[in-house]
């Protein structure tokens, strides 16, 4: 199962989409206090900084995990 996340290049840059694993993410965490941006894990030693809140974007892991119908 893969989620949609905005990555984060610069401010003057556009944000690109990326899927990633939620299977291989090990961990999410803010980047910076007060910040929109966060630091995910993935792969064991990979990193990308994305647009999104950490609870939103475990709200979005437990949706794909648990609503099933």
């Amino acid at each position: 199962m893969f989620i949609k996340l905005l990555s984060y290049l610069g401010d003057n840059e556009q944000q690109i989409p990326v899927w990633i694993n939620i299977n291989s993410i090990s961990s999410i965490r803010s980047y910076e206090h007060g910040s929109s941006l966060t630091k995910v894990t993935y792969n064991i030693n990979q990193s990308i900084l994305v647009i999104a809140k950490p609870k939103a974007i475990i709200e979005k892991i437990n949706k794909h995990r648990y609503d099933k119908l």
